[in-house]
């Protein structure tokens, strides 16, 4: 939205003199789109009100702060607001002034609309890995087959009761998916991991973020099943971490001595 015109009217900041130089600079304006030949045109209105004396000594003060705000206009690189113009047409009998100005405001808003499309599209069709730098493509991941009846060879979180015991079986699943090298994983990973950050979750006893768990076991070809129940091993045993450490807390309060009272 345009802000509107606000200059004080008792201000005479330029003499007749130094209204034609400024005019004159802003009408020699390199014309560069409709913004600034917009500019052009208002300066242009105004030597003519000058040079044809329909400016008389009482609108000096009124055209010397329509000149300063113009100056502010070009400056700022912004479209004069839309009275402005109707006081500026008050010395002209040209109606250019509109035309010009629909065309300023048209075109900011037909950019403004473009350079939106363009970044949603941006958006769209790449994604960030956090650095700002675009991550390719995913790749298509193998689902891996399941073993041959009455063999069942794939390892089964759920038996897993320790941190350690969970990561024992991620690295049992890692094989069971055909030992894949680790950059191999992280390239499935498509960005959610780093190598490093892989190799210690492997080699560590610690329980894994679980969103790097779900990535290793689609990494892996791990169907939407085997995540759940992936996801399922990782929280019974995070849940029953947090129970056991409140269970040792309100054990340790109920073991302290309880003072005797000597009164």
């Amino acid at each position: 939205m345009e802000d509107p015109v606000v200059v004080p009217a008792d201000t005479m900041k330029y003499s007749p003199r130094q209204l034609v130089d400024r005019l004159e600079t802003i009408q020699n304006i390199r014309p560069r789109n409709s913004r600034t030949n917009l500019y052009r045109q208002i300066a242009v209105e105004l030597l003519t009100a000058l040079g044809q004396k329909r400016i008389v000594n009482g609108d000096l003060r009124r055209v010397s702060q329509m000149t300063d705000y113009l100056l502010t206009c070009v400056t700022e690189n912004r479209i004069p607001h839309r009275s402005y113009l109707e006081d500026v047409s008050n010395f002209s009998s040209s109606q250019r002034l509109i035309s010009l100005h629909r065309q300023a405001t048209h075109d900011v808003e037909t950019n403004l609309s473009a350079a939106v499309e363009i970044h949603t599209k941006e958006i769209a069709a790449t994604r960030s890995n956090g650095w700002g730098q675009p991550l390719a493509p995913s790749p298509r991941i193998p689902r891996q087959l399941e073993d041959a009846t009455g063999y069942d060879l794939k390892p089964d979180p759920l038996t897993a009761e320790t941190p350690i015991g969970l990561v024992d079986q991620m690295r049992q699943f890692r094989i069971w998916s055909g030992d894949l090298a680790l950059r191999e994983l992280v390239r499935r990973g498509n960005g959610a991991f780093a190598l490093s950050t892989l190799s210690k979750v492997l080699s560590g006893t610690a329980l894994p973020p679980l969103d790097l768990l779900q990535h290793f076991i689609r990494a892996c070809g791990g169907s939407v099943d085997d995540v759940q129940r992936w996801s399922t091993a990782w929280r019974q045993i995070r849940m029953g971490d947090t129970r056991t450490q409140r269970i040792h807390s309100v054990s340790s309060v109920a073991a302290l001595p309880r003072s005797r009272n000597t009164g």
